[in-house]
């Protein structure tokens, strides 16, 4: 394989965490982990039909995606470039459970994301895992892998409550904020769905309120500062 050059996004990348840093913020790094990425780029349906049919061959496309993260981060670090966190965009999971078995998804995920984790495990440098829909088949994998912490928890997938009393104390839970709610409620019943929230996933720690997805422009400021 043909390295790119990747120097004009590691000059603006020097940039924008330096700024960041200045701000008295906490800068991170999105990576596309390998399932999302192939499943992406295949198309759940084919990626299905493929995991039976030619099996090896996806197994070659993960490794693929996962050395390229492997590499990209050796080469941020190496250029003096420290993020607070890193997030792994992971999406792996409908709302009634994971895209493949757990075992296949194991077979396809687990030693390939470990041998990229683990430049940032050695330099100190904590990483988290995102995705949507049902999470408790695949949060027992992603904690074997040390992820400091999962955001997503969709709250039209999840029952917060349940997974904090089965996996709280192992990872911190990070999201359950429903987009399309925020965007159309009022401030005040924003405010009353938040202590909801909080209610369950607050006690003994390790769970922030958030939105379960990126926030986007179409939520209106106001609500999101409720």
């Amino acid at each position: 394989l043909i390295e790119p050059d990747y120097s004009a996004e590691i000059e603006e990348l020097v940039t924008k965490v330096d700024a960041v840093h200045s701000a008295g913020l906490m800068a991170h790094i999105f990576v596309t982990h390998c399932f999302h990425s192939i499943g992406t780029s295949m198309g759940l349906e084919t990626l299905a039909i493929m995991c039976y049919d030619d099996f090896g061959l996806v197994e070659e496309c993960m490794e693929l995606i996962e050395d390229f993260n492997r590499r990209l981060l050796e080469k941020i670090l190496t250029q003096g470039i420290k993020p607070d966190f890193v997030i792994y965009d992971g999406d792996c999971a409908f709302k009634n459970g994971m895209m493949v078995a757990p075992d296949m998804y194991r077979k396809l995920v687990y030693g390939r994301t470990q041998r990229s984790t683990e430049v940032l495990h050695k330099a100190g440098i904590p990483y988290l895992f995102h995705t949507d829909g049902k999470i408790d088949q695949v949060l027992p994998i992603i904690i074997e892998l040390g992820f400091s912490a999962v955001h997503g928890i969709e709250a039209q997938a999840n029952d917060l409550a349940v997974i904090k009393k089965h996996f709280g104390k192992d990872i911190t839970l990070i999201g359950n904020f429903d987009p399309v709610f925020i965007a159309q409620a009022e401030p005040a019943d924003i405010k009353k769905e938040t202590k909801k929230m909080l209610d369950a996933g607050a006690p003994g720690g390790r769970y922030i309120a958030a939105l379960n997805t990126i926030v986007q422009e179409h939520i209106p400021v106001e609500n999101y500062l409720a």
